[in-house]
């Protein structure tokens, strides 16, 4: 179970810096077909769906080992 959850807080982690590293390269612009063109060519923006995913894998992964109520206040650790 350790090594779900530190797979889990890893990945969640990765996830958030992903994103701001993708908001990064659109700082500036005004949310339009500029805005989403540059968001969707960031390799960050990639990384951090991806991240994502995954976290939402290992995520139903520790719930069908763990109780939501056990395994809910964990998720503040991230």
């Amino acid at each position: 179970m350790v090594l779900f959850w530190s797979v889990f807080l890893t990945l969640d982690t990765a996830t958030q810096l992903a994103f701001k590293t993708a908001s990064e390269h659109v700082e500036g612009l005004s949310f339009g077909w500029l805005f989403l063109i540059t968001a969707l060519m960031t390799p960050a923006f990639w990384i951090a769906i991806l991240c994502y995913i995954a976290t939402f894998i290992v995520w139903m992964a520790v719930l069908t080992r763990m109780d939501l109520s056990r395994a809910f206040p964990l998720t503040a650790l991230t």
